[in-house]
């Protein structure tokens, strides 16, 4: 949230995160909403309503992402904007510049290539958005794996889409960012390169500025396999969400590098 204060001050932001609120300087409360959600009005005249009011979803063991995979769309078809996962870092302002994209994200072992879910940028009720609601009440299943309400959804329904001559239309205006415009700091090549120290990485540093939009550090990692202080992610963070870093440094780096 920070990372997209700073990067367009005049943008209005909702969280569904109240502490959030304490923890930024008085330059940016003004810009934070918090939106406390009621599901079932929200779901409502949605292709989500009887999976919501039917309650099976209660009972899977992933309820409560499936519960946040669900919401982030029923938002996103109604009110139109921009989802972005808490824990990623954007840095480019053409990330603002342009509506209806997704992107893809890393390489999935057992899927391939995926479009990502924590990342998603459309205008209010795009037809594709309904798409992947539909998609997403067809293929659920209680005690699926991690992922099956999220980048198995937009990926599915994308191709289900791309596939069809009677629903291409639904599509086709959709614009598919590469895998670099976000990238992803749990793949091992760029781990490495963000833990190298700043000075020694300048060029990279430039490119990616350029190129990217910004960085998806998962939130999983927070106190595992710290990153490096003095390190490219570390300056990405002095830079671009300083009183994030200042909370979470002790638990996200280490001083030896």
């Amino acid at each position: 949230m920070e990372s997209t204060m700073r990067l367009n001050i005049s943008t209005e932001i909702y969280t569904r995160h109240p502490e959030s609120l304490d923890e930024f300087p008085k330059e940016f409360k003004h810009l934070m909403s918090i939106k406390f959600l009621n599901h079932q009005e929200l779901m409502s005249e949605t292709p989500l309503e009887a999976w919501y009011e039917k309650g099976e979803w209660e009972s899977n063991n992933l309820k409560s992402f499936d519960l946040a995979d669900a919401v982030r769309l029923a938002i996103i078809y109604k009110f139109g904007g921009i989802y972005s996962d808490l824990d990623i870092i954007l840095f480019n302002r053409k990330v603002l510049e342009t509506k209806n994209k997704m992107a893809h994200q890393h390489i999935d072992p057992w899927h391939g290539h995926q479009i990502n879910s924590n990342f998603l940028d459309f205008e209010p009720k795009h037809p594709f958005v309904w798409m992947m609601m539909e998609y997403f009440v067809d293929t659920y299943e209680l005690n699926h794996h991690w992922g099956s309400t999220g980048p198995a959804v937009t990926t599915g329904a994308l191709l289900k889409c791309l596939h069809n001559p009677e629903m291409i239309h639904k599509c086709q205006n959709i614009e598919r960012l590469p895998k670099y415009i976000f990238q992803y700091i749990q793949t091992g090549t760029l781990r490495k390169t963000l833990n190298t120290l700043a000075t020694h990485t300048t060029d990279l540093k430039e490119h990616m500025m350029k190129v990217s939009y910004g960085l998806h550090f998962s939130n999983s990692e927070i106190g595992h396999d710290k990153m490096h202080i003095g390190g490219l992610l570390h300056e990405l963070m002095i830079e671009n969400c300083p009183i994030t870093l200042q909370k979470y440094e002790n638990e996200l780096f280490e001083i030896d590098i």
